[in-house]
């Protein structure tokens, strides 16, 4: 949400009476704004901030990690922020510096001991530690494209959402954590072996279209929100141009088109029969069974 004059976060009305407060998903609970009340909205104010929240990932302990444009913060459950990381010199990747972190999507490891960053603007995926805020570049070269490859020998261009196994390793990867990026400028699918750097495509020919199939038959047009299902087997992306919703198999790299018509749209539906208008985001319910976007 943008203001003009300092940070919000958004979740009960202002002015609105009180109700009951009433049971609610677990993983939802945020100590921050009081009685949890359904379709209550509040606004913490996020003092000496200015400008827009970019994307928020919980602690999973009742507090939120939040990026700006220039910053990314910690929100704790008793409502105190602090900076992890200000946005200075990314290219020194020194301690809590990131330069120019453009619209970062984040997600948080399963330990919670890091936090991973898809830096839109220098085409990198970035890594800071959340005890330190010490950052580092775990791959991409800084230049748009769209290689494959180690650390800096890969290529992004303007990588957006970002989501992190369940596990911390992916099915079929027991042994090492995987991050999966939505190549918003690439139009296209990555994974990132976070032990190694390694960046592969799991699906997309890298062209804008809107074809479903496997691995390069695939078409996208700016893939921009993702999410992981809970047994890590499958990925969920909203497709901001295509005003889809698309399924992405981890193994095969095979995609196909969940919801929507291709056509802006509001309409509610199954399948193509439904319409989107430019989804942003995605998130699958703790069981996998319900995905909102």
């Amino acid at each position: 949400m943008c203001v003009s004059s300092r940070k919000r976060a958004r979740t009960a009305s202002e002015g609105e009476e009180e109700g009951e407060a009433v049971p609610v998903a677990g993983g939802f609970e945020a100590p921050i704004f009081g009685a949890r009340v359904v379709g209550q909205v509040t606004t913490l104010a996020l003092e000496g901030e200015d400008g827009p929240l970019f994307a928020v990932a919980s602690d999973r302990a009742g507090g939120w990690y939040v990026t700006t444009e220039h910053s990314l913060l910690h929100v704790s459950a008793a409502g105190r922020s602090r900076t992890v990381a200000t946005c200075e010199d990314c290219r020194r990747r020194t301690v809590a510096t990131c330069e120019d972190c453009r619209r970062p999507g984040i997600a948080l490891s399963p330990d919670g001991s890091a936090l991973f960053l898809a830096d839109n603007g220098n085409h990198k995926i970035l890594r800071v530690e959340v005890a330190t805020g010490a950052v580092t570049m775990l791959a991409g070269s800084g230049e748009h494209g769209d290689a494959d490859g180690v650390g800096d020998a890969a290529q992004f261009n303007a990588p957006y959402g970002v989501t992190i196994s369940p596990d911390g390793g992916a099915l079929f990867v027991p042994d090492g954590s995987v991050l999966f990026v939505a190549d918003f400028g690439g139009y296209t699918i990555r994974r990132v072996e976070v032990a190694t750097g390694v960046v592969t495509t799991v699906a997309g020919s890298g062209a804008e279209g809107s074809a479903d199939g496997v691995g390069g038959a695939a078409q996208f047009n700016s893939p921009i929100g993702i999410d992981v299902s809970p047994d890590g087997s499958a990925l969920f992306v909203a497709e901001f141009w295509n005003h889809k919703i698309r399924h992405v198999e981890v193994a095969r790299g095979a995609v196909t088109t969940l919801a929507g018509s291709s056509t802006a749209g509001s309409a509610d539906g199954v399948g193509g029969e439904a319409q989107l208008d430019n989804p942003v985001s995605v998130a699958l319910s703790p069981d996998g069974s319900t995905l909102l976007h």
